[in-house]
């Protein structure tokens, strides 16, 4: 049941993302590029698994191109000079390790933990440098009348989806290989808690567009009210 509802979750952040293609703003498009892709390979993933299959490649797959569009996501909306620099390094950096790790030692079939946990403190530490960017603003707006205020809003709830995601995961895609060598029954347990983390995780990135779009309206009807 809970697989349903984990794509019903995904697929709801797909359809409140269709709305930011018209902008202009790069960072939301890049957001609905990661709803768009992981809503296809997991319908793609769960193909295999109804046909017996393994599904590991698709997941390695899905894990390296959601690192790279985080990393586009912060090196647009960080302001600081370092970070253009540092994260164009580390998508390069990426992709090599992703190669070298996923294809060339451990095998695409298996599930390569260490590149997630790299990747995963990485995607962490942009979201912390996000934070600190956000509170430390010198600019004071009136909250209540700022679009702009709201834009940012809808930004912090992503940032605290990667977090919060990312964060709750580490440990268990660290464990994941090796518990599905030692004990599989256990390692199977163990999606359990980790579909609900990615439906809380869609849920977040859901209620980010939907309040964009919501502020949007609003801001229009009290436009054309003056």
């Amino acid at each position: 049941m809970k697989e349903y509802l984990y794509i019903l979750c995904i697929f709801a952040a797909f359809l409140s993302s269709l709305s930011v293609y018209r902008l202009d703003a790069a960072h939301y498009k890049v957001i609905a590029i990661v709803t768009t892709l992981d809503l296809v390979l997991e319908v793609w993933a769960n193909v295999l698994a109804a046909h017996h299959l393994s599904n590991i490649a698709v997941y390695n797959l899905a894990l390296l191109s959601e690192f790279i569009l985080y990393g586009l996501y912060y090196l647009l909306i960080l302001k600081y000079s370092w970070v253009r620099v540092v994260i164009p390094l580390y998508l390069c950096l990426l992709l090599v390790c992703w190669f070298i790790s996923t294809v060339l030692v451990i095998g695409i079939g298996h599930w390569n933990a260490y590149f997630s946990i790299t990747g995963g403190i990485f995607t962490v530490a942009f979201s912390v440098v996000y934070y600190y960017q956000m509170f430390t603003a010198d600019e004071l707006v009136p909250l209540r009348t700022s679009f702009e205020f709201w834009i940012a809003s809808a930004l912090i709830l992503i940032a605290t989806a990667l977090i919060l995601f990312f964060t709750c995961t580490l440990l268990y895609f660290g464990m994941l290989r090796y518990l599905t060598v030692i004990f599989r029954p256990l390692a199977k347990k163990g999606f359990s808690p980790f579909q609900l983390i990615n439906i809380i995780f869609y849920s977040i990135v859901t209620y980010a567009f939907l309040c964009r779009i919501n502020i949007k309206r609003s801001w229009r009807s009290s436009s054309r009210g003056a």
